[in-house]
C-alpha cells in the first residue's frame, strides 16, 4: 500500500515538474514568478527524497527486526522440543515399574543438554537486552509472565 502510495506521490511530483516547465516556458510568466515556482518544486523534490531515504532505513530496521524475531523464535522451538524430550524421559523413567528403560531418552537429554543450556542463555540474554530498552513497547506484565514461563519449563 504504501510504496503504491510512493508511486502515486512520485507521480504527482512528475506532474509538478511538468507544469513548472509549461509555466516557465509560457513568455507571461514573470521572471521572479518563474525563480519561485523552479524554488518551491526543487523543495519538494528535496523532501521527497528525505522522505525516500527515511522510509528505506526504516524498512532495513524493520527487515533486521523481523529477522531477529524469527531466530528468537526457532531458538524458543528448539528449546521447547527439548523440553518435551526431557519431560518424555523422566516420565518413562517415573513410570517405569516393571521394566527398567531403555535410557535412550535419556541420553537424549544428556547429550543435548549443554545445547539447550547454551541456547536458553543466549534466549535470556537477548530478551533482557530487548526488555531493557526504554523505547521498546513490551508489556511488562507479559514479559514477566512468558520469562516466568520459560523458567519453569527450563526448570524441568
Amino acid at each position: 500500500e504504501r510504496l503504491h502510495s510512493y508511486e502515486t506521490k512520485r507521480a504527482n511530483l512528475q506532474a509538478i515538474e511538468r507544469l513548472k516547465d509549461h509555466l516557465i516556458s509560457v513568455q507571461l510568466t514573470d521572471p521572479s514568478s518563474k525563480h519561485r515556482i523552479r524554488r518551491a518544486v526543487s523543495e519538494i523534490g528535496k523532501r521527497l527524497s528525505s522522505i525516500r531515504n527515511l522510509l528505506r532505513d526504516r524498512k532495513l530496521e524493520l527487515d533486521c527486526a523481523v529477522n531477529a524475531a524469527e531466530n528468537f523464535q526457532d531458538d524458543l522451538k528448539k528449546l521447547q522440543k527439548f523440553c518435551e524430550q526431557t519431560e518424555k524421559a523422566i516420565q518413562l523413567v517415573e513410570s517405569a515399574t516393571i521394566f527398567v528403560p531403555s535410557g535412550t531418552d535419556l541420553d537424549y537429554v544428556r547429550l543435548h543438554e549443554p545445547e539447550a543450556d547454551e541456547v536458553a542463555n543466549r534466549l535470556e540474554k537477548q530478551w533482557k537486552d530487548v526488555f531493557s530498552l526504554g523505547e521498546a513497547v513490551i508489556d511488562e506484565q507479559f514479559g514477566i509472565v512468558s520469562f516466568d514461563t520459560i523458567l519453569e519449563i527450563l526448570a524441568v
